[in-house]
């Protein structure tokens, strides 16, 4: 009896340590895209609070309806620091589609959903609110289909 209280107590903690150590997440928003037509006059903002100067994970994800007709969606991504000195990173493009067609992210029914990390280790060097940009960068004025979206910061696990 006494032993299995006591590895009861056991699982019990090492199931809380578990979960504590999992939680990485800084920050999670999605927004809504207006008439579901993402133009480059409309950057998606995010404003988000850092306590601790550290290295940070940074994810982007797409909702958008599955029969959107881009094959992938690309845009810039500028960071502005709490001391308002502002950074271009690289160009990204997340793939929607593979070379022979197939949807790439997770497609239920009418909508589809698609994740990928943008920076795995990026330091942010001060503490306080960042300003973080995604600015479509495709060739066409807007992008048709496109229902929201996501920011996600996490603590990098390098």
């Amino acid at each position: 009896m006494m032993i299995s209280k006591l590895l009861n107590y056991f699982l019990l903690i090492l199931c809380v340590f578990s979960l504590s150590s999992c939680n990485t997440g800084v920050y999670e928003k999605f927004r809504e895209v207006p008439e579901k037509q993402w133009s480059k006059d409309y950057p998606m903002d995010y404003l988000v609070k850092i306590e601790k100067p550290r290295k940070y994970k940074f994810t982007v994800a797409f909702s958008y309806l599955a029969f959107i007709a881009q094959k992938e969606i690309k845009f810039h991504f500028k960071i502005t620091s709490p001391s308002k000195k502002e950074s271009f990173l690289s160009t990204y493009t997340v793939l929607l589609r593979d070379k022979d067609g197939k949807q790439l992210g997770d497609v239920m029914g009418n909508y589809g959903d698609i994740e990928q990390v943008l920076e795995d280790d990026f330091e942010l060097k001060e503490k306080g609110e960042y300003k973080f940009e995604l600015i479509q960068a495709a060739e066409a004025q807007s992008i048709g289909g496109v229902t929201r979206i996501g920011f996600k910061v996490n603590k990098s696990k390098k």
